[in-house]
């Protein structure tokens, strides 16, 4: 409880600070894991918070993404309901996507980040890939995919949560 109660003040927190929301309208339906389609040519205003909602609203905003993020998890060995919860709530699958700090698509990556594994954030299947490949390497490093704080600070690049050394609300 404590930590979807720090999860929804930072979404909220952040939704309030950025500058830019995204005209997102469609998903990239014609794209697919196999495609380079980079993320500007999806985003002709460019890049912001697109609106949230539940996950399932979200996915049914977003299918062919939702869809795509499920191939490549199980593709990289992910659950894939928790790849789909996790870009839910970094960017609402969104191929348009973006903050401040210069994350971008579905997945939220820096350009570091996806370069790391060999990837560009700026494509769309990449941008996927490479949350899957940060994921997959969170939940090595937290032990499993049950400490959901550890992911989180994992996933976006922090190395403060240890497993076994977490506060009471961790």
């Amino acid at each position: 409880m404590m930590l979807h109660k720090l999860v929804s003040g930072a979404l909220l927190l952040v939704f309030c600070l950025s500058p830019v929301r995204a005209n997102y309208t469609a998903d990239a339906r014609s794209c697919d894991l196999t495609q380079k389609t980079k993320l500007s040519d999806l985003c002709p205003s460019g890049f912001g918070l697109p609106s949230y909602g539940s996950t399932q609203d979200i996915i049914n905003r977003n299918p062919n993404n939702a869809g795509m993020i499920v191939q490549a998890a199980n593709q990289f060995g992910v659950n894939p309901r928790l790849a789909l919860a996790v870009s839910a709530h970094e960017g609402a699958m969104s191929a348009c996507g973006g903050s401040f700090s210069g994350v971008r698509g579905p997945m939220q990556l820096t350009q570091g980040t996806a370069r790391g594994y060999g990837m560009n954030r700026d494509v769309l299947s990449e941008n996927i890939r490479g949350g899957m490949a940060t994921l997959k390497d969170a939940i090595k490093s937290c032990g499993g995919d049950s400490n959901i704080r550890c992911l989180a600070d994992r996933y976006n690049g922090s190395k403060e949560s240890q497993p076994g050394k977490l506060g009471k609300d961790g």
